[in-house]
């Protein structure tokens, strides 16, 4: 009940409100159980009930953009360094920027059941929201950035070398 009324006002005062829980099914309880509130109040497009796996997945889909296309944009694309080419890659980084930056309403994560949280099953754990590239030579580009690592200007260098050539292609 306190997490749906805290909901409640911070969808009131501008906030979207993500309500996470371990478990979809107490999760979906809650919900239902103040949805009506949530109508009364018009704020349904403002609070989001789920597991910490539809509320990630909820976020990264619900932009019109192909997150994942455009990753692969930025890492596969190559621009044969004609002008301009470093602007290319970061005005497509910076929009994708834009589309996870929704400037009406501010953000907050509210958990409920957080001790479940600190359990060693979910304490620490890892939700990983992966694309796979599958380009020839990306074991040997990995590789070279590895090995260069410690080196100054690496991204430029990234970009100049054999290894990200081949994988541009």
């Amino acid at each position: 009940m306190v997490l749906a009324c805290l909901s409640c006002y911070l969808a009131l005062v501008k906030f979207n409100v993500s309500c996470v829980c371990y478990s979809r099914a107490l999760s979906q309880r809650d919900y239902n159980a103040f949805l009506p509130l949530f109508e009364k109040l018009e704020i349904l497009d403002y609070v989001t009930y789920g597991t910490f796996s539809d509320i990630v997945d909820k976020e990264f889909n619900s932009h019109p953009t192909d997150l994942s296309s455009m990753i692969k944009d930025i890492l596969a694309n190559n621009t044969n360094y004609e002008e301009g080419w470093w602007k290319k890659k970061v005005d497509l980084a910076k929009k994708i920027w834009q589309q996870f930056a929704d400037k009406s309403r501010r953000k907050v994560l509210l958990v409920d059941e957080v001790d479940v949280f600190f359990d060693k099953e979910y304490f620490g754990g890892l939700y990983n929201t992966t694309t796979v590239i599958e380009t020839p030579g990306i074991k040997q580009l990995t590789t070279y950035i590895w090995n260069h690592r410690d080196e100054p200007n690496l991204l430029e260098n990234i970009w100049k070398s054999a290894e990200y050539t081949a994988c541009s292609k």
